[in-house]
């Protein structure tokens, strides 16, 4: 099963037992709902939902700072959902696959291709 962001809304309004129509539940989570199965930059109220729901996260402390390359990476290859926080000194990634690529790489994103 491929995951896509309707998928996963489905998922957080089963976890969280939310009355919200999943399209609303797609708008609310994400930053992008253009695309169905790319684009996976979270929103803060989803970002808490998925936390709620309990979906395991890993936390990548960045080592560079976050230019318009390492966003663009980073939301091309990145096949889940990922939240970048205000300060933007880490990112926290919902699939283990491309946590453990970025650690490798030692946080940076101007390099992190799945």
């Amino acid at each position: 099963m491929k995951l896509t962001k309707s998928t996963l809304a489905k998922l957080i309004k089963q976890q969280c037992d939310l009355d919200i129509p999943i399209d609303k539940i797609v708008k609310m989570m994400f930053r992008s709902f253009v695309s169905d199965n790319s684009h996976f930059a979270l929103t803060y109220k989803g970002f808490h939902l998925l936390k709620y729901a309990k979906f395991q996260q890993y936390k990548i402390r960045l080592n560079k700072p976050i230019t318009m390359k390492s966003l663009l990476n980073l939301d091309r290859n990145s096949p889940a959902p990922y939240y970048l926080p205000a300060k933007r000194k880490y990112v926290i990634l919902f699939a283990e696959k491309p946590a453990v690529m970025l650690q490798l790489l030692d946080g940076d994103l101007e390099n992190f291709q799945l």
